[in-house]
């Protein structure tokens, strides 16, 4: 596998032809800058867009006025129905309705609107660009953002039966815990078609639409381990700070105990990347393996973490000021980071990370108080899941898509060009990748006899110390 460094270099004159066009959108920007909302990220703009059923909104410049362009919807048209397309109706679970059934569907909704809850900043400016904004330009359904997502509040809603989010995002942990606790519905089959889908988002009947895949990684300074000289290579060197000198940090989220597990477990033995069968041992966490890596973690790991941080995006900025050598976070925040920004920073992939997904959830409320807006949003999902509509995303982001169909486009189209090489399952990046199995961690987060928050929680703040 070729090592970033090379990438970098590579990225140096990708920059300098995006120092022209951002310069270009920035005029145009300013010109049409009355009378819109603001965004709270933007992002960098490629050359091109992949052909597609609509016209997808030129993206913004990072660098740009913050403004969000109008959606021009079209007319409401009455809906036909054309030769050889079947009504909904006659969709199956073998045989789901086809892109051209669901966007004929959707026609039947126009002037409807849906209330989406995204996670905010740069994440929900990508789904503008590539999701919301196209799917209101060609059918006339307005999305209405509520931004940024809570599961809490989400909870609260379909507890008092009191929802006005109709769309939420999530990751497949929380589709898996609150699928089970009965807070989502679940997805129509003969709508929406998952079979190409990642395997571990199949396996729950609650995820769906457009998703998408991040990870998370060793980062670390290019000024502090330049080309040339040592640098990490691997998570064992992370826990080698005689051998490699540096400040290191960690994340300290109480979620991030499933992915600190599996580093130590890479670390344990790097072997285990390079088989199938050795990154099913990491992908999958049974209750015995996770007590014996979060020991292995406050052990020896604890003792040689210097700096514990809450916020993802606290690795790279801290790495820019000279505060950090190496720490973790996601490709996506470091891809930004490294081309966007001029960042000294590199991506470990050799070193292994972690995969995990997300996509969007709805509440379980909404088929029995709203029928006709259930199916709006199964349609919706249904649409939003084909390779050629996910694809879009990894335009603005370098978050893979969800649909493995999708993935061919992404490899070929130039339009992808930006942020290909900072996909964590592209097939050059997943070859020292391992999907987390997220379904399991949620079950093992519910078990109250492990309490792994808590303990997690004790191991990063050095309360294990104590007794």
């Amino acid at each position: 596998m070729s090592k970033l460094t090379n990438t970098s270099r590579k990225l140096m004159s990708k920059r300098s032809v995006f120092v022209g066009v951002l310069g270009i959108l920035a005029v145009l920007l300013v010109a049409a800058a009355c009378g819109s909302d603001p965004v709270a990220t933007t992002a960098p703009a490629p050359t091109a867009v992949p052909t597609a059923t609509f016209a997808v909104p030129t993206p913004t410049a990072k660098s740009a006025p913050t403004e969000v362009p109008e959606v021009e919807v079209e007319p409401e048209v009455e809906v036909e129905e054309e030769a050889g397309l079947r009504p909904i109706g006659e969709w199956t679970c073998d045989e789901p309705g086809t892109l051209e059934e669901v966007e004929l569907a959707l026609e039947g909704h126009r002037g409807e609107s849906l209330t989406v809850s995204s996670w905010g900043g740069a994440t929900s400016f990508g789904r503008r660009m590539s999701l919301w904004f196209p799917f209101e330009k060609q059918f006339g359904i307005h999305i209405n953002e509520d931004s940024p997502q809570s599961y809490s509040k989400f909870r609260s809603m379909v507890e008092t039966n009191n929802v006005t989010w109709d769309v939420i995002e999530g990751s497949l942990t929380s589709a898996a815990e609150m699928g089970e606790l009965g807070y989502l519905g679940e997805l129509d089959c003969a709508i929406n078609d998952r079979r190409d889908f990642i395997p571990s988002v199949q396996a729950t009947p609650y995820l769906g639409g457009s998703g998408q895949v991040y990870n998370y990684m060793m980062v670390y300074s290019s000024d502090t381990y330049p080309d040339g000289g040592a640098k990490p290579e691997s998570w064992n060197d992370y826990l080698d700070p005689d051998g490699l000198p540096g400040i290191r940090a960690m994340h300290s989220n109480q979620w991030f105990w499933k992915y600190i597990s599996r580093f130590a477990l890479m670390a344990d033995d790097p072997s285990t990347l390079e088989s199938a069968a050795g990154k099913k041992i990491i992908e999958t966490l049974d209750e015995d393996e996770v007590d014996k890596w979060l020991d292995l973690v406050e052990n020896d790991w604890y003792p040689v973490i210097d700096v514990w941080y809450s916020a993802v995006q606290d690795c790279v900025d801290l790495i820019a000021s000279g505060d950090f050598d190496m720490c973790s976070t996601d490709s996506g925040i470091a891809a930004d980071a490294l081309m966007m920004r001029e960042m000294p920073v590199e991506l470990c992939w050799e070193c292994g990370h972690v995969i995990g997904v997300g996509a969007m959830l709805f509440p379980s409320t909404l088929k029995d108080s709203d029928p006709h807006k259930h199916e709006l949003v199964q349609l919706f999902f249904g649409w939003a899941s084909f390779p050629e509509i996910m694809a879009l995303g990894s335009i603005y982001q370098a978050l893979g898509p969800v649909n493995l169909k999708s993935a061919e486009i992404i490899a070929t189209d130039p339009a992808y060009t930006l942020y290909r090489d900072f996909i964590p399952n592209t097939e050059m990046n997943s070859a020292a990748g391992v999907y987390a199995d997220l379904v399991q961690d949620a079950a093992l987060e519910l078990n109250d006899d492990l309490d792994l928050v808590e303990r997690w929680l004790m191991i990063t703040t050095g309360a294990g110390d104590e007794g």
